[in-house]
């Protein structure tokens, strides 16, 4: 831990305050676990992706080992098992982790392995998206966007707009395996502020 600004003492630099309550739960505690945990990562060789900056990549001969970060979700992947195991451990001599096995599920997204390739899927998080909103029961539609576009009358629709825009982001995380969902997401995120808009 580290003395919030403005609390130091400069005759005493190694003090800290006290807690009253735990820091588990709050919001600075993601960015403090992410920067402990990478700094950690880095001392055995793992540099951060360029392309990502929650994925850090280690480089060696012809290993490569892959640790993608997300709060406290941790996942590893690699070419060499060896490499991975040394990480693992290297990991688990600084941080309680608990080690749930080859990944199935990760974020929401069902990973499905086969002999040559991982196939991707959100299933399960798309049934609690329509629950969500209502819809279990409706009947499934053979395209994600209609062809002709219906238009609401009434100027505000949706008794809870708040709930509206909540539906709009979990769908924006859906369209990571669902590209083809882009486009009529963006005409129904579109209508967030002007719920009476024409939605597809």
């Amino acid at each position: 831990m580290k003395q919030p600004r403005g609390f130091e003492d400069a005759q005493h630099l190694q003090y800290v305050c006290k807690l009253h309550k735990s820091i588990y739960g709050l919001k600075q505690l993601p960015r403090l676990l992410f920067h402990i945990l990478t700094q950690s990562l880095q001392l055995i060789g793992f540099t951060f992706s360029k392309a990502d900056p929650s994925l850090l990549l280690y480089t060696k001969a012809a290993a490569r080992v892959f640790v993608l970060i997300y709060v406290d979700d941790i996942l590893i992947t690699g070419n060499d098992t060896a490499q991975i195991q040394l990480t693992l451990h290297h990991l688990q001599s600084a941080f309680r982790l608990k080690q749930l096995g080859n990944v199935s599920l990760f974020l929401g997204i069902q990973v499905i392995r086969t002999t040559y390739s991982y196939f991707l899927n959100q299933t399960h998080y798309a049934n609690e998206l329509l629950s969500q909103a209502g819809f279990s029961s409706c009947k499934p539609s053979t395209t994600p966007a209609l062809t002709k576009p219906s238009k609401i009358q009434d100027e505000n629709p949706f008794s809870d707009p708040q709930h509206f825009r909540k539906l709009a982001g979990s769908l924006q995380y859906f369209s990571i395996t669902r590209p083809a969902s882009c486009s009529p997401l963006t005409q129904y995120a579109s209508t967030c502020t002007n719920q009476g808009t024409t939605i597809t």
